[in-house]
């Protein structure tokens, strides 16, 4: 196939923000936010905004995310978004280039259907290749066993993985992500009589929640030694000043405690890893315990790591048996480089371990969902059931 001689091209779709670039890169050529701005009124020019463009211009047009909850909900913005970068940002004709494009677990069917439709008809791609966003996440820590823990902008996963194969009967999903954490933000200063309603104060209002939210090592704790502190004071980019209190520790408390929002308790991210191990055969629980990884933007308020770890080891059968482990190796969808800077450039490591993963041979001729004219091959999950997802490789359901 004329392809196979082509640099594949690596696409990472998210709620916030979209990644582009060519297999083996080290970094992506195109990264930008996932939002489409447009005119607020009918008599102004019909251009549309894409990104970063669409950001700077918030104030005068009313912006939109096709996609929401990991789900692309707006087809024709989200041609928008690819026919910009295609066009201006990244120079590729994807009619000479295969195409890897990730995927969120429990995503419908539907979705990849209708990604592949637009991909093959619209683009003209000569294949395509789908693969879920956890085991890129695992494979980017140098594991193919663990649990991955992805705290994203529209949903929070916890997907197991066992020899490259994520164990789908075991995944949790919930959709309570960093989007809700920015609401509860709204909402907050809103009390306070500051006006938080159109999608511009909303990316001030995340912005906030990305600088100075934070995860308390004890919540009741927290709660008592706030009141002998004075609130912290904030400047907005228009320079009017706010002040945040208890909400910089009780927004990102809310994933730990779901009760604080309203949600039932078993969608804590304590509890959501745990029904997911159990889920799984009891030989690989202790493999799966010792090799968590933490993902996703949401996931780097100060103190996550360490409060996550000491409250999974309550519920861990195996502590002293086995050496817990707990890392984490990237952000993800939502966060502000300026705020969150990781080493080894960690918010891309969905990316990078994709773009290498695309770049090796075995790639192209062991992915028999990978061009269109090659049989789909059904292949036995951990459990012995049959990976019968449309456009999705065996080795990755």
């Amino acid at each position: 196939m004329a392809c196979e001689n082509k640099n594949a091209i690596v696409m990472d779709v998210g709620s916030a923000s979209c990644k582009i670039g060519f297999a083996g890169d080290d970094d992506p050529k195109c990264v930008l936010p996932t939002v489409v701005g447009k005119p607020k009124h009918k008599f102004e020019e019909s251009r549309h905004y894409v990104g970063y463009e669409a950001q700077s211009r918030k104030a005068l047009l009313s912006l939109s995310s096709p996609v929401q909850r990991g789900i692309v909900t707006d087809w024709d913005d989200m041609r928008t978004i690819w026919d910009h970068v295609f066009k201006d940002e990244f120079t590729a004709n994807l009619s000479e280039h295969p195409v890897l494009i990730t995927d969120t677990p429990e995503n419908p069917k539907t979705n990849r259907e209708q990604m592949a439709q637009v991909l093959f008809e619209t683009y003209q791609v000569p294949a395509l290749f789908v693969a879920y966003q956890a085991v890129l996440n695992l494979y980017s820590a140098g594991r193919t066993t663990g649990l991955v823990l992805d705290i994203g902008h529209g949903v929070t996963t916890a997907v197991p993985v066992y020899d490259g194969y994520s164990i789908t009967t075991a995944v949790r999903r919930n959709d309570y992500a960093g989007a809700d954490l920015t609401d509860m933000m709204m909402k907050s200063l809103a009390d306070k009589d500051y006006r938080f309603v159109t999608a511009a104060s909303r990316l001030d209002a995340q912005t906030m929640k990305e600088a100075h939210c934070f995860v308390a090592d004890d919540y009741e704790k927290e709660v008592e030694s706030q009141k002998n502190k004075e609130p912290k004071a904030c400047e907005l980019p228009d320079g009017k000043k706010i002040t945040l209190g208890n909400e910089r520790f009780s927004i990102p408390e809310t994933l730990f405690s779901p009760d604080l929002s309203g949600r039932p308790s078993d969608q804590s991210l304590p509890r959501m890893i745990q029904d997911a191990v159990f889920r799984c055969e009891v030989d690989t629980r202790r493999q799966l315990y010792k090799n968590i990884i933490l993902a996703g933007g949401s996931s780097l308020f100060p103190g996550m790591q360490a409060r996550l770890k000491k409250e999974v080891a309550k519920t861990c059968p195996f502590v002293g048996e086995v050496d817990f482990k707990l890392e984490r190796f990237m952000c993800g969808d939502g966060v502000d480089q300026n705020l969150y800077k990781i080493a080894n450039d960690s918010d891309l490591h969905v990316y990078i371990s994709t773009s290498i993963k695309s770049a090796i041979r075995a790639f192209y001729s062991g992915a028999q969902c990978f061009f269109p004219n090659v049989p789909r091959k059904k292949v036995p999950t951990l459990e012995g059931r049959k990976a019968e997802e449309i456009g999705i490789s065996p080795g990755l359901t």
